[in-house]
């Protein structure tokens, strides 16, 4: 058996709405997906830190020269499949 966590008060209240609107079977699987969404949006942080790097660091590509090349590529695709 796991660890016990002793909840009281509004947050047990919460997790007990979820569990009695269906969304969970139980408080656990409420508890679960609460770490599962932090961990998630710890590596969302740390992708936007990178890109927010990225950007202050001038590594990045003007959006018309992005525009430019995916008009391209796609171009040629379809002159590909057309012949």
């Amino acid at each position: 058996m796991g660890d016990v966590v002793h909840i009281d008060g509004a947050l047990r209240e919460a997790l007990d709405a979820f569990v009695v609107a269906g969304h969970f079977a139980s408080r656990e699987d409420v508890i679960r997906e609460a770490v599962r969404m932090m961990q998630r949006g710890q590596a969302l942080d740390a992708i936007l830190a990178t890109g927010l790097d990225d950007l202050d660091s001038g590594r990045f590509d003007d959006a018309e020269i992005v525009f430019d090349r995916l008009e391209q590529k796609y171009a040629d695709l379809a002159a590909k499949a057309a012949a």
